[in-house]
């Protein structure tokens, strides 16, 4: 089998466990523009692997004994390339909020594989990441909101812009995502979506929702401190007092931009 990357990259295996090492170093082998530069097994053994041998991209398991992935580039001097490697989901977005290029969550297929490598071969080739959309020395690790978020459909990993979503409900340990007409289960909490999206467009407005701002199409005075919220989809919700009064705070600062908002924002104001 031939490459798949069109130029020599070279390329560093983190994970815990030997045989999760052995698979991702089995499947780069046929591949002659590929150079495994190194393993590690831990977070240091990572941070000195990295720094050392200064890798165009990382393989990089989100949880090890002594730590995670995410500490790891926390860590680092040398800016890779990074595709996460995890048993689970429901670190995703924590992952591309550090500029991941992509998520494998085992056990992933060869075809798969191959996928993530094309994709870091595109984004290491334009000197990007997947994620913040600034260049990796530059980017803070902390205060900084995603721009993309990568979730499973039954054909694999698909990239979503943040700025598609409309909202997201809450349930459980669970979260819907809702975007044009398709929906996405994630296993990540409400909270911690809360705590990566763009406040000022993305509004929590009950314990259960959080909108798009700019997706809102409409908001009623219910009474009571409250009012309903009718996304452009046209899905119906009641936001608590203290959301109707975060939603209001918005809509006050959008109504300058446009006369259909302030026309709407004034008529239940009254």
């Amino acid at each position: 089998m031939s490459g798949l990357l069109g130029q020599s990259l070279g390329v560093a295996i983190v994970d815990d466990e030997p045989l999760a090492r052995y698979k991702i170093r089995s499947m780069l082998s046929p591949l002659t523009d590929m150079d495994v530069l190194g393993e590690a097994r831990d977070v240091n053994g990572a941070i000195t692997l990295i720094d050392e041998t200064k890798p165009d991209l990382v393989f990089l398991d989100i949880l090890m004994p002594d730590g995670s992935g995410i500490e790891v580039l926390q860590s680092v001097r040398h800016a890779p390339g990074v595709i996460f490697t995890t048993a689970l989901d429901t670190h995703a977005i924590a992952a591309f909020d550090v500029g991941a290029i992509d998520y494998l969550v085992k056990p992933f297929s060869q075809v798969r594989f191959h996928k993530a490598l094309q994709r870091a071969q595109d984004v290491i080739q334009i000197g990007t990441r997947v994620g913040n959309d600034t260049h990796p020395d530059s980017r803070s690790l902390e205060g900084s909101t995603i721009k993309t978020l990568f979730v499973r459909t039954q054909r694999g990993t698909a990239n979503l812009k943040i700025s598609e979503i409309e909202y997201l409900q809450g349930q459980g340990d669970y979260v819907q995502i809702y975007s044009d007409k398709t929906r996405h289960l994630t296993l990540i909490r409400l909270k911690e979506f809360e705590e990566q999206l763009d406040s000022n467009i993305f509004l929590r407005i009950h314990r259960s929702f959080i909108v798009n701002i700019n997706c809102v199409s409409m908001i009623t005075s219910i009474g009571n401190g409250r009012c309903s919220v009718t996304m452009r989809s046209g899905e119906e919700f009641c936001a608590s007092r203290k959301g109707t009064v975060l939603l209001r705070r918005h809509w006050a600062r959008l109504k300058c931009g446009s006369k259909s908002r302030k026309s709407i924002v004034d008529q239940n104001q009254h």
